[in-house]
């Protein structure tokens, strides 16, 4: 087999690679009067999605669709064979060949609790087909369900969804920043009503989310922010709690809520032990679950709506808290 630069090649370990350069290695043993040249492969390394335990299963059945997650570098007797990579970011767009892998997001990971995993931009796409479309026109498809790029009015003020609102303590930091507070929803009736009073001109119910989705009338919002009960997740949760399972089953409105609002931005906030529970596990309407398996779904709504996303832990204190704290931050763009 001959590869060169900017080929694509399978590894053993099923990933892609797609090769920049090519690293000769001498080692030279004076015994034996022997000279051995090691030759390496450099360039930007792509694993298949249904090889990834962290997303929920999010294209786990596409046997060709891939990510790609940084350079790396590996020897040539890694190399199993030549294929073909297509980059695109078109959400629709298919290529009928056992050959060909298609990427469409990106992965960085600055460790377990600092992950990015975002759609690739037109300019990143290759120009094959139907690979490379317009952004803002899939995005205007998705918020608007029409292709037209609307202009931009300067004067407009970005309105604000707030699911799971409480008191409005987020919604307080959106109108701060210029944001228009339009609806927000609580299951607690005096937490709605201490909202409104902040919030006069918002529309508040007191609601549980499937109440909510059920109404379908509000309208979209460019900004959305949900912050689902947290006390199931909460590392000082060792006990089962009475609303256990009402507060589980609203993490799983995500996805419904996503695309009734259909934000440009959705952010998200959480206790941390969403996602660091590995090894507990929870009995959840009869069947005993891994808590980590909530987050993981959880981020496959995200990405099968469209969304990019990037989650960090974040300590409270070094935002102007007074108080010790540590807390999931997601944030979602289309």
């Amino acid at each position: 087999m001959t590869v060169k630069k900017y080929d694509t090649v399978r590894l053993v370990d099923r990933s892609l690679l797609r090769i920049k350069y090519f690293i000769q290695e001498y080692q030279e043993d004076p015994r034996t009067a022997t000279l051995t040249i090691n030759v390496y492969v450099v360039g930007k390394r792509y694993r298949r999605f249904r090889d990834c335990e962290d997303l929920g299963g999010f294209m786990a059945y596409e046997l060709r669709e891939v990510y790609e997650c940084g350079r790396s570098t590996h020897h040539t007797w890694e190399i199993v064979e030549l294929v073909s990579l297509i980059k695109s970011n078109n959400p629709a767009f298919q290529f009928h060949d056992k050959n060909t892998f298609i990427c469409k997001y990106i992965r960085n990971d600055n460790g377990k609790e600092d992950v990015c995993i975002r759609r690739l931009t037109e300019h990143e796409a290759d120009d094959i087909g139907r690979s490379r479309v317009d952004d803002r026109r899939i995005r205007s498809r998705f918020i608007h369900g029409t292709a037209t790029v609307s202009s931009f009015n300067k004067t407009q003020r970005y309105s604000f969804g707030d699911a799971f609102c409480g008191v409005g303590g987020t919604s307080a930091g959106a109108r701060s920043a210029g944001l228009r507070v339009q609806w927000a929803f609580d299951s607690d009736a005096a937490t709605c009503q201490t909202f409104s009073e902040n919030f006069p001109h918002a529309n508040v119910l007191n609601a549980k989310v499937d109440h909510f989705l059920a109404l379908k009338g509000l309208g979209k919002v460019d900004v959305l922010h949900l912050s689902p009960p947290c006390q199931t997740w909460s590392l000082a949760h060792t006990v089962p709690g009475q609303n256990d399972d009402a507060n589980s089953a609203s993490l799983l409105s995500v996805k419904e809520l996503l695309l009734m609002a259909r934000p440009r931005i959705a952010t998200m906030e959480q206790v941390t032990g969403l996602m660091r529970k590995e090894d507990n596990k929870y009995i959840f309407i009869f069947f005993e679950v891994n808590l980590r398996n909530f987050f993981n779904a959880m981020l496959r709504d995200f990405l099968e709506v469209g969304y990019s996303i990037h989650y960090r832990v974040l300590r409270a204190e070094e935002y102007g808290v007074p108080q010790v704290r540590q807390r999931l931050i997601l944030l979602a763009s289309w």
